[in-house]
């Protein structure tokens, strides 16, 4: 189990180092690696230090998408994540979502050879949702098996936090992987009403009050 947290941990760190050990002609390619790179150093330096990294509070689902995204600058990318902004999640989901996404443009840049990648993320009633969409040379689900990051750091990571992970492809018609959960109950939400009592005889009073409650 440890082991398969150190993998999962450096796994795209790994990526980032293979791609600028090849000498990537691309300016943009390369400076968004060396400051990846950067980054990777610095938590490779915490983990052997053996501090524990404080774990952020419940994440803004917009903002957790434009942190995981930002160094990606080398893609061809477009957030579409408006509807996201003020949407709530779990800490423990944000870090697994923020991770997942991650995992997900790291593959797009390695394998895909897109034109365009969109990533759209929006709640609809008490569930949200990611999407991210390339239009890259995609992949043969019934003959190409899904990676390490795919299948860890993507599938069995929101599958241990509830959340439901979908990736759909074809071979020249690009990837889409759509990521969603339930999110959490808010605390500011009012309670259910309790329905009142009948009046006794002799007192004045209404009948039990509606205690239906409609969703925002």
């Amino acid at each position: 189990a440890v082991l398969d947290a150190v993998a999962a941990k450096h796994h795209d760190q790994a990526t980032v180092l293979q791609l600028l050990s090849r000498g990537e002609r691309d300016p943009d390619l390369e400076s968004a690696l060396r400051r990846q790179a950067a980054v990777a150093a610095a938590e490779i330096r915490h983990f052997m230090s053996g501090r524990r990294k404080d774990r952020p509070g419940a994440g803004d689902l917009a903002a957790v998408v434009r942190a995981a995204a930002a160094p990606f600058t080398d893609l061809p990318l477009t957030l579409n994540i408006e509807l996201a902004e003020r949407v709530e999640l779990e800490s423990a989901v944000s870090v697994a979502l923020s991770r997942a996404i991650a995992t997900i443009l790291h593959n797009v840049r390695v394998h895909a050879d897109a034109q365009s990648v969109v990533v759209h993320a929006d709640s609809i009633l008490d569930e949200w949702e990611v999407v991210v969409r390339d239009d890259g040379v995609g992949f043969d689900q019934e003959v190409v098996a899904l990676g390490f990051g795919l299948s860890e750091q993507v599938l069995r990571a929101m599958a241990e936090h509830g959340a439901r992970v979908r990736i759909e492809s074809a071979v020249g018609e690009g990837t889409t992987v759509t990521l969603g959960g339930s999110l959490p109950v808010s605390p500011h939400l009012p309670d259910r009403p309790t329905p009142r009592r009948a009046a006794a005889p002799g007192q004045q009073g209404s009948g039990p009050a509606d205690s239906r409650r409609t969703s925002d």
